[in-house]
């Protein structure tokens, strides 16, 4: 009964509402569990990516906060690795994902179905398809409410901002809610079904019956069926039909007031929503009118930072560029920086595959602190010096999140603080290097603030005064020998000098210059005075020895044997002395002031020997032809050089002249006695080689008769006539070796003697030397062997001329021992790469001072100081030729009445050694080239002067010259060449341009070298050089 009587006092109506808040509060419930979800799907492994989120979608209107982007990235990227089954997408208001988990999607739209809810201002929750992977997927998006009127959009107001898409696969999902709904399913369920049945009894007892009773009676009342009725104070069916019929307009009159009291509710709530309204519209204006204002500064600012000269950018911890100004251009290329290009990749400097060495970024991101560096970078026109200064940018957590970069072109300051330095570097070692003693000197006490080393000598106390450290005295100087500057120089503000009169240890007396001048403040007091002292002393001594010396040196520069003048570097004279006015025969006064090429034969303008540029300075001993004011031409000898000032500076020329004219007229006269002296020295050859031959024809008669009549082929001779017939025979034999000691002399000296250069063993030639002359020694009874270096190896060298050597050696042995030994020896030397061969005897000796004219011509060997044989005296110095033209050297050494040792060493060469000499470095290098190329040695020489030297030092089995050369003529190095005996025999192989020079070399007979045109190919040279060094 009290279960229906509360059912009937709720009416059907509040049943109804009260179901449906029964409904919401479960729903409530729910909602709430579903949102820690979503936190916890979230938080988890994540500071906070909702705040995050509102940080990054408000970074996208403002450029300087990029580096917030980069911050979320890292949370988002340590996000997904935690929760591998979930994606995050920050989404703007455009509907464009910018962040994500999934970086493949970024710059997509979004595709979400609850998108519009969330741009609503709604935090949406539902299950959805993937488009991609068709499988259903769990979505929450929360709106990302905006804060600020947005730049980037003009200024419109957005009510949303963007909005966080957190979406997950739809199994991970259930099972993360599992518990929410598990926990309030049932309530849920079991609460709906009594509501349900509470209702539906509530609705069938009230109304459904009633109403069917109703029926009933009317149905009995129609029948006249009042059979039923009770009248003892009773109602009967009709009576009870009308109160049921009562209650249930009383009910439903209640109910409509209760709906009228909903309906007056709802008014009111909308009128508390207009208001609402009313106010959120008047706000929002007054946001807008705010954004405004936040955008105009935002812009000035913007305007402010593209104006100044500084560049700026902002770097984020991936040095990636988020912003940069117009002025950054001096130090980054064209960037997009939407596209976020990396800062050391895009160096207008040229691009880098690491971060730079000291980068002030880098440092900034690491520390927390403030960077700067100074970096000079190279560009097409110069060195630019750039100040680069980064300054971090830090989040409420002090963590470093961005970095904001300033460069600045310092080159100008850079150059200004070095050059400053430098000028105070400079200036400090120039004041301590002075050998004067300078000080600096405080005005109010008279004490020394800086002094050189000439005025403290090492040591220098504190707080010590000027008087104290130059005088060794405790007051001020006063007086006449000591007047002391400081109380002038402080009144007057001007320099000043005085002398103090010094007594140096040896009681001498010393003059010496005080200097001071005064330093001002910035009110234009004096401060502090700068001193300086100089001995004068000697200067006063020297000063008219100065004078003398002067006027002396004018006197010898006037009366020097040698003309002189000077030149400024428009050519005109300065200068003339006394010895050039009597070559050109121009007065001093004539020629001061005018062209120096007033005296020259042909114009000089462009080579100028004193100023010309392509003429190498000095220039010494250039001969030329002048014309004399007579107009007589002479000959003469010049010196010239640059004359220069006291920094160094070309300031103008100087040439000194020789008159060599006679000299000259003497040189021809020489040439045409040396050639006249040639042609009978030829002369004299050539009657050599025919009396030689002539004398030679009727030996060999002679000498084959003889040996017939030995032989007995004319007859039997007695003992007596075979002693005079052999006696004969020696005669002959001897005769013969002197008239070839001659012509093998003559061919020496006329350099006409032909070397053929061929590998060979030295042991060998002499083991068959030693066998040719074993009789002989045999037949003296002489002890006579040979010792040989088993070592050697096989050398070039001609063993015809070798032979004549060893033979000379040895028969000179052979002919001074009259008892002992001869022994031969050769060895090999390999630090020096030489062979040495030696003959040492025990005869006689040599005397001490016939030892160096052994090997002079026409010398004989005497025994002892008294000893005379036969013979021309022409072996040694034959021997002696022959061993230098192989490049070796022939020595003797003796201990008289003991033992005589002659030797002679021989070079080994490995390879063959080519010397070339042209003053075309090109070509030298060129022909260097090809030549090592083929194994051969290479010695370069640009000048005649270098490359005799070369030749006459190196031996070379070759010379390439270029007949035109700087200093000498390739005519007159053949000819310096052929009369030197140690490069007499050196081929030469000319190289020549000019084809008349090639004509004149072919037509020259005293010449005889091989020539080669230029250009030449490089086979063509190879060719002729293998031939020679064949030959």
């Amino acid at each position: 009964m009290k279960k229906s009587k509360i059912i009937n006092r709720l009416g059907p109506r509040s049943i109804f509402l009260l179901a449906l808040i029964l409904a919401a509060f479960l729903a409530g419930v729910t909602a709430l569990d579903i949102r820690a979800h979503k936190e916890t799907l979230l938080k988890k492994n994540s500071d906070n990516i909702e705040s995050l989120a509102r940080v990054f979608l408000t970074a996208m209107r403002h450029p300087m906060m990029a580096g917030e982007q980069d911050a979320i990235q890292q949370q988002l990227t340590e996000y997904k690795s935690a929760q591998p089954d979930n994606a995050v997408y920050l989404i703007d208001y455009e509907g464009v994902i910018r962040r994500s988990t999934e970086k493949e999607r970024l710059g997509e739209k979004a595709r979400s179905k609850f998108l519009a809810q969330a741009y609503r201002g709604r935090e949406t929750a539902g299950i959805e398809k993937n488009p991609e992977t068709g499988e259903a997927v769990f979505s929450y998006l929360e709106p990302i409410l905006n804060e600020e009127s947005c730049n980037a959009c003009h200024g419109k107001t957005h009510p949303v901002l963007g909005v966080l898409h957190v979406e997950s696969r739809l199994a991970p999902v259930l099972a993360g809610i599992k518990d929410v709904y598990g926990q309030h399913a049932i309530i849920m369920v079991m609460g709906l079904a009594g509501v349900s049945v509470f209702a539906g009894g509530y609705f069938f007892k009230n109304i459904i019956r009633p109403i069917q009773r109703l029926e009933e009676g009317m149905q009995k009342a129609a029948k006249g069926d009042f059979s039923q009725r009770i009248i003892s104070g009773k109602k009967d069916e009709i009576g009870n039909a009308i109160t049921i019929f009562n209650q249930m307009s009383l009910d439903l009159a209640k109910s409509g007031a209760k709906e009228n009291e909903l309906l007056r509710r709802e008014q009111q709530r909308a009128r508390e929503l207009a208001e609402l309204n009313e106010k959120l519209t008047v706000e929002m204006t007054e946001r807008e009118k705010a954004e405004n204002t936040q955008r105009e500064t935002e812009a000035k600012f913007m305007n402010v930072i593209n104006n100044i000269g500084s560049g700026v950018a902002l770097l984020n911890n991936d040095m990636e560029l988020m912003a940069l100004n117009a002025p950054m251009g001096m130090w980054y290329c064209p960037v997009d920086v939407s596209k976020k290009p990396v800062c050391f990749k895009n160096l207008k400097a040229g691009q880098q595959e690491g971060f730079c060495v000291n980068c002030p970024v880098i440092e900034a991101f690491r520390d927390g602190q403030a960077h700067e560096a100074v970096i000079p970078v190279v560009t097409e026109k110069a060195v630019v010096d750039f100040r680069v200064a980064a300054s971090p940018v830090k989040d409420k957590t002090n963590k470093v999140i961005a970095v904001v970069e300033m460069v600045e072109d310092v080159t100008e300051r850079c150059r200004l603080e070095r050059q400053i330095q430098e000028q105070n570097s400079f200036l400090n070692n120039v004041i301590d290097a002075l050998a004067y003693p300078f000080c600096v000197i405080d005005v109010k006490d008279y004490k020394v603030k800086m002094a050189n080393t000439a005025a403290h000598n090492g040591y220098l106390p504190e707080d010590i005064t000027c008087y104290a450290l130059t005088h060794n005295q405790a007051q001020p100087c006063s007086g006449v020998k000591h007047e002391c500057p400081l109380p002038i120089v402080q009144q007057e503000k001007m320099p000043f000098m005085t002398q103090h009169i010094h007594v140096d240890k040896q009681g001498g007396l010393r003059h010496i210059e005080v200097y001071a001048s005064p330093i001002l403040d910035a009110q234009g007091r004096v401060k502090q005075i700068i001193e300086y002292s100089l001995d004068v002393t000697g200067r006063k001594k020297f000063e008219q020895q100065i004078i003398r010396a002067k006027e002396e040196g004018e006197m010898i520069y006037r009366v020097m044997p040698s003309g002189l003048f000077t030149v400024d570097l428009d050519q005109k004279i300065t200068t003339w002395n006394n010895k050039v006015e009597q070559i050109t025969g121009y007065k001093r006064e004539e020629v001061l002031g005018k062209h120096c090429s007033l005296f020259a034969l042909e114009p000089c303008d462009k080579k100028c020997w004193a100023l010309a540029p392509d003429i190498g300075k000095p220039v010494t001993e250039a001969e030329c032809k002048i014309m004399r004011k007579d107009g007589q031409v002479r000959i003469v000898s010049k010196n010239a050089d640059y004359l220069r000032g006291l920094e160094g500076n070309i300031i103008g020329g100087i040439e000194t002249l020789e008159d060599i004219t006679e000299r000259k007229r003497n040189e021809e006269a020489l040439k045409e006695q040396a050639q006249r002296l040639e042609q009978m020295y030829k002369i004299k050859s050539d009657f050599t080689s025919m009396v030689s031959h002539e004398l030679r024809t009727p030996l060999t008669s002679i000498k084959e008769g003889i040996a017939i009549v030995l032989d007995g082929s004319a007859g039997e001779i007695n003992a007596d006539q075979r002693e005079f017939l052999e006696m004969g025979k020696r005669n002959v034999d001897r005769l013969k070796r002197l008239i070839d000691e001659v012509l093998d002399f003559s061919k020496l000296e006329s350099k006409k003697m032909r070397f053929k250069m061929t590998s060979a063993s030295i042991n060998a030639v002499i083991e068959e030397v030693f066998r040719m002359h074993q009789p002989v020694a045999t037949e003296k009874s002489l002890e006579f062997k040979i010792e040989l270096d088993g070592s050697i190896p096989d050398i070039k060298f001609d063993t015809d001329k070798i032979c004549l050597v060893l033979n000379n050696l040895i028969n000179n042995a052979i002919k001074f021992t009259d008892k002992g030994s001869i022994i031969i020896k050769s060895l090999l030397v390999p630090d020096k790469n030489s062979i040495i061969v030696s003959v040492k005897d025990t005869g006689a000796g040599i005397a001490p001072e016939d030892l160096p004219k052994l090997f002079e011509k026409f010398q004989q060997l005497g025994e002892g100081n008294q000893r005379v044989t036969g013979g021309t005296g022409l072996g040694l110095a034959i021997s002696k030729q022959i061993i230098e033209s192989h490049g070796g050297v022939i020595s003797a050494a003796s201990k008289p009445g003991e033992w005589s040792e002659f030797s002679f060493a021989l070079p080994i060469k490995t390879k063959n050694n080519i010397l070339v000499i042209d003053d075309e470095r090109m070509l030298l290098e060129l022909c260097e080239m090809n030549l090592k190329e083929q194994g051969y040695d290479v010695l370069l020489a640009e000048t005649g002067k270098e490359g005799f030297e070369l030749a006459k030092n190196n031996k070379p089995d070759l010379i390439l010259l270029d007949m035109k050369l700087p200093d000498v003529s390739g005519y007159e190095l053949i000819g310096r060449l052929r009369s030197e005996n140690s490069t007499a025999y050196i081929p030469v192989l000319v190289m020549s341009g000019f084809e008349d020079e090639i004509a004149k070399i072919g037509r020259d007979n005293r010449l005889a070298v091989p020539w080669i045109l230029k250009p030449f190919k490089n086979e063509e040279l190879l060719l002729q050089v293998n031939n020679l060094l064949k030959s």
